[in-house]
């Protein structure tokens, strides 16, 4: 009998000896880690600040885990559009796939051209037209948004202007926000010569709420400059639609994309 016990004592240790062997060497996976996307914008800021082509900021994407859905389907080219003496480009928005978080981004981005060589402005930006002096605002606020014409889920939305030696600003708080896009209304500045609304980039990350063969997602995006006494106050989103105010009528102008970019995602 007292070997019978010693045995069953021995095994009974044996096993509890294992189980706690087993709980210790039990591997833990980490959740994965989300994206840093003030990290991935002052690449792609530097790379506009430094006129790089879509392509290449495309490509920088690509290696990030972000792919562009269905490439030139539907789109048309950046097309240099904004004041009456094209200072601006506003780049046609885009949907990218994140392979590595499991949602599409819409993106939107403008950029001041820096071809300007007869005013008082760094690098030649074409903002000097406007203003130019240092530390100093250039009229009120300025405001951007992206819009589209399908309700969407959203799962996050960043936003980030860079000036023109690419340095970025965050901006946490945006004017609007729905299924339907997003906008920001915020104070463009010089700080020695440096402007810090010299281009900027909205990312709107988003999950489907349904999807049918042959429907057309469509997005567009706009901007308003203002100057000298000029503001935005407000700047709504709607379905495939913006309602922007100023406090005055004069001393602005705002631009959409000449046309909308074409997106399918269930197919035509």
């Amino acid at each position: 009998m007292k070997s019978r016990s010693a045995a069953r004592r021995f095994f009974i240790g044996l096993l509890g000896a294992m189980l706690l062997a087993a709980t210790i060497i039990q591997p833990t996976i980490a959740a994965p880690k989300a994206r840093d996307w003030a990290a991935l914008d002052a690449q792609v800021s530097r790379l506009q600040a430094n006129g790089a082509s879509q392509k290449a900021i495309d490509a920088l994407l690509a290696r990030n885990g972000l792919v562009e859905v269905d490439a030139g389907l539907g789109e048309l080219d950046p097309v240099p559009f904004g004041s009456t003496s094209n200072d601006i480009t506003l780049t046609q928005p885009k949907v990218y796939e994140d392979t590595r978080f499991d949602y599409f981004v819409a993106m939107g981005s403008w950029q001041w051209k820096h071809t300007c060589t007869n005013v008082l402005s760094y690098k030649n930006s074409c903002i000097g037209k406007d203003c130019g002096a240092m530390n100093e605002d250039c009229g009120g606020p300025d405001g951007f948004g992206i819009v589209w014409n399908r309700a969407v889920n959203e799962v996050k939305t960043s936003f980030y202007t860079h000036d023109t030696d690419g340095y970025q600003t965050t901006w946490s708080y945006p004017e609007d926000i729905n299924e339907f896009g997003a906008s920001w209304v915020t104070q463009d500045h010089f700080d020695v010569n440096r402007y810090n609304w010299d281009g900027g980039n909205i990312y709107y990350m988003f999950h489907l709420a349904g999807c049918t063969r042959g429907q057309a997602f469509k997005l567009k995006t706009r901007i308003s400059h203002t100057w000298s006494n000029t503001s935005v106050t407000s700047f709504g989103v709607f379905a495939y639609g913006f309602d922007i105010g100023w406090n005055v009528a004069q001393n602005h102008w705002d631009v959409t994309n000449p046309g909308p970019t074409y997106w399918y995602p269930c197919g035509q």
